[in-house]
């Protein structure tokens, strides 16, 4: 008699031990729906947020398996039944479960309490029909996060983090960020545009007509466009870059950008011209002409120079002559031309880190100073 009781105990430890389904085998769960507990309708949208929110984050447990919403009305149309009905008949709501397939079921409720939310998860094992509750209250997506966290860990064992402070938006508001549209305008066709650094798209051919942007979320984007050797330039180091603009938008509202993106060589040709002016001599014209510019700049170092540079020039019948006096950095440098018989003047001097050139051709004078610690093409070397 001994004998028979003591194997009768060992086969009950023996089907103790025998592990429920692993975890690994992947939990099905089957999401229901989450009641409007005020029967505002124009709380609705706060069950639409409160739900995506926490399959997204479910869904980022691999275990984690969730049947979709299509299986769920297929079954619910063979089987004749209504969602609603199920979340108040828990008997029917685990025979649902089983013919889904599912291992648990997850329902919930919320609550506007005027400046945040009560939120209440139940969830049910279709098994055993024992139901485990969770409930958090706040305003901000960390709430949400915070629940899913719970979930996880209930189902799975494993814990999981989801609540940053980046997720502190009140889920209250989100009702009225309805998103916003952006027009961008580019007159360099063929650009890639990216939005978050996430690519959109290319800028249109017709300079005229803008690239659209749909279902822009409110708040601070950065837009950018890619399209070498085009973009911007930083000064005075000139370091050459993509093109970019960050803009805030608000809700359903309608902005227009135009992407101020130039040429690499035009922008140094236009950095490397620090005076540039011409003058021609016309039949009444007053045989001398004279100009005086100042003009300062920084160089790559952010170093500060100045320039004080006067030129005056003398047109007789058979005689030209120019005298040009240059002040740089309080050193003085001086030039006198002549040109007899109206014969060609060509001038290029090095000083430091600047060239001065004139030249005289036919009563025409061109008078200008270049930078010589930037050239044409150095943004290939960036």
């Amino acid at each position: 008699m001994k004998r028979i009781i003591l194997s009768m105990v060992l086969v009950q430890l023996l089907v103790l031990s025998v592990p429920a389904q692993s975890v690994s085998d992947g939990v099905n769960t089957a999401f229901l729906e989450f009641e409007n507990i005020n029967m505002d309708p124009a709380l609705d949208y706060l069950g639409g947020i409160i739900k995506g929110l926490l399959l997204y984050d479910l869904t980022q447990n691999e275990y984690m398996k969730m049947i979709t919403r299509t299986e769920l009305e297929d079954v619910l149309e063979e089987q004749n039944l209504r969602l609603y009905g199920l979340t108040e008949n828990a008997e029917e709501a685990m025979n649902f479960g089983k013919i889904l397939g599912a291992d648990w079921l997850i329902k919930g409720e919320y609550i506007y309490l005027g400046r945040d939310v009560l939120i209440t998860i139940y969830l049910t094992d279709v098994e055993s029909g024992q139901t485990f509750t969770f409930g958090d209250r706040g305003s901000s997506e960390n709430t949400i996060h915070g629940l899913a966290e719970k979930v996880i860990m209930k189902l799975t064992g494993m814990e999981m983090s989801f609540q940053n402070p980046d997720s502190v938006r009140s889920i209250i508001s989100m009702k009225d960020e309805s998103p916003g549209k952006v027009k961008l305008y580019s007159w360099v066709p063929g650009a890639e545009i990216f939005l978050d650094d996430k690519f959109i798209g290319y800028t249109v051919e017709d300079n005229k007509v803008p690239y659209i942007i749909e279902n822009v979320e409110p708040g601070k984007h950065i837009i950018r466009t890619h399209y070498w050797p085009f973009g911007e330039a930083d000064l005075p180091e000139l370091v050459f870059h993509d093109w970019d603009e960050e803009f805030e938008i608000t809700t359903g509202e309608e902005i227009v950008i135009r992407a101020n993106q130039r040429q690499f060589n035009s922008i140094i040709y236009d950095l490397q011209q620090l005076i540039r002016e011409d003058y021609r001599y016309a039949e009444d014209s007053e045989p001398v002409f004279t100009n005086r510019i100042n003009v300062k700049w920084q160089d790559r170092q952010a170093v500060e120079h100045e320039i004080d540079y006067t030129i005056m020039t003398v047109l007789e019948v058979d005689k030209f002559s120019c005298e040009i006096s240059m002040t740089y950095d309080e050193e003085d440098y001086n030039w006198s031309l002549d040109s007899i018989n109206d014969d060609d003047i060509d001038l290029r001097e090095m000083v430091k880190d600047v060239e001065v050139r004139f030249s005289y051709n036919r009563g025409r004078i061109d008078y200008s100073i270049w930078r010589r610690d930037i050239e044409q093409g150095m943004w290939q070397n960036q």
